[in-house]
């Protein structure tokens, strides 16, 4: 986001625009007075159409490729996750497994079906997904 000369915020994407001058520019350019800055700046967007609250599962992906829960994990700590020394997995023998670990292990999580939304504003309830 960025504050532009007319006092309007706009979102505008990192390299885009003019580039900056070279030399001594600011040694031999006229004076700027930009404006006062606010106090404040406020955003305001549409309403919300819904707000969920979602209970999420720890899952990792496992040296089958497919994702799993974290307890379901072929390569899980006898002790269990808690137990590992994360974040470096060092209890894990394995080369490929342990890199599996510290790239997903409590790093990866999934929405926890079935689950289902409130009703939308025309009273009707959207298919819960399961």
């Amino acid at each position: 986001m960025c504050l532009v000369s007319t006092g309007n915020v706009r979102l505008i994407p990192t390299g885009v625009g003019a580039d900056l001058p070279t030399g001594a520019v600011m040694d031999i350019s006229a004076a700027f007075d930009p404006p006062e800055m606010p106090d404040k700046i406020a955003i305001l967007c549409g309403h919300t159409r819904y707000q969920c609250d979602f209970e999420l599962e720890a899952v990792g992906k496992d040296t089958d490729g497919k994702i799993k829960l974290i307890n379901d994990l072929s390569y899980m700590p006898a002790g269990g996750w808690f137990t590992a020394d994360m974040p470096k997995f060092s209890c894990i023998t394995a080369a490929n497994a342990r890199e599996l670990a510290q790239e997903t292990v409590l790093r990866w999580y999934r929405i926890k079906v079935p689950f289902s939304l409130p009703a939308t504003p025309t009273g009707t309830r959207p298919a819960s997904r399961s």
